[in-house]
């Protein structure tokens, strides 16, 4: 999963299979010693703790939760807070509070 876009993602050549109780108790096979889990498990520990999708993924939009990527010009527009109250007051008619002239 895409620790910015909370999207399901899968690295190239991986592959994901159910796991079996089977799997969770290590066996001994004609003096063979089964290491996949055990190797599964030290690969895992090495895998990055917040994955992404790609190296330059912009994420979701901290205001609204859309996906940057998919929208590059996306933005809210910003009021000053020390002016904010004044602006309610004003109503949308004051432009000139938000930087448009």
């Amino acid at each position: 999963m895409c620790s910015s876009l909370t999207e399901l993602f899968a690295y190239p050549d991986s592959a994901t299979d159910e796991t079996t109780e089977e799997d969770e108790v290590g066996r001994v096979v004609d003096e063979t010693i089964d290491l996949e889990q055990p190797i599964i498990d030290a690969v895992g520990l090495e895998l990055p703790f917040s994955p992404v999708c790609r190296p330059d993924c912009p994420g979701l939009c901290p205001q609204c939760g859309v996906p940057l990527a998919s929208e590059p010009g996306h933005r809210h527009e910003q009021i000053d807070p020390r002016w904010a109250k004044l602006v309610e007051m004003l109503g949308p008619e004051s432009d000139t509070l938000r930087g448009e002239r």
